[in-house]
């Protein structure tokens, strides 16, 4: 499978790109800082440097691809509308390219708790969190409103941990959620696993261990 993989220099995005080769697929590692990040250069990585903001770029980056993983870094303050606006690219850019399938890697604030409500609306919900929040709130609207097969992937705390594949997965609420936390192998490897079962198409889920 050829995979676009979108913040392919964030921590998690650096565990999909290796995890991704290891299993034999083709990989475009996209990002501003592609070229220093470490990545390693080999035959199936094509390393391209770029913004999600630039239309050539995004869709240069995902036209060849069978499937597209987004991984965008957490707002900086509440003008930072990186992930709603790049995801509004790369959408678009996938319409243009005829591509279908993809998955994005958002915060957990958006599922519900046991009242119903978004974790986001609780009194208690962290003020340092949600700018997050409402990008990928943005977010979730936009993958809803597209005719793409999506799936987005809720993910608590990411520790930079290799894979153990004793992760697990919810697309209900999970008591204590604030508790939870992930290490980045085994997100990449559900994400990965995802792309290969298409068990959660157009819908939440959350993964943790």
């Amino acid at each position: 499978m050829k995979i676009t993989v979108f913040g392919a220099t964030d921590i998690l995005g650096k565990y999909i790109v290796r995890e991704a080769i290891a299993l034999n697929n083709e990989v475009y590692a996209f990002g501003r800082n592609v070229f220093t990040s470490g990545l390693q250069r080999l035959e199936n990585i094509h390393l391209l440097q770029g913004t999600l903001f630039d239309e050539d770029q995004v869709y240069n980056a995902l036209k060849d691809s069978d499937a597209v993983i987004v991984v965008i870094n957490p707002p900086t303050d509440e003008f930072d509308k990186s992930r709603s606006l790049g995801i509004k690219n790369i959408l678009k850019q996938m319409h243009k390219a005829g591509k279908s399938r993809l998955i994005y890697v958002g915060s957990t604030a958006i599922l519900s708790d046991s009242s119903g409500k978004m974790l986001m609306e609780n009194p208690d919900f962290p003020k340092e969190s949600f700018d997050q929040a409402r990008e990928d709130l943005t977010v979730m609207q936009l993958l809803k409103e597209s005719k793409l097969q999506w799936t987005y992937i809720a993910l608590p705390s990411v520790k930079d941990e290799e894979v153990t594949g004793l992760y697990k997965s919810s697309t209900e609420f999970i008591e204590a959620q604030n508790s939870l936390d992930v290490k980045a192998g085994d997100a990449g490897l559900f994400i990965l696993n995802e792309l290969n079962k298409n068990e959660n198409v157009n819908s939440v889920v959350m993964v943790y261990n």
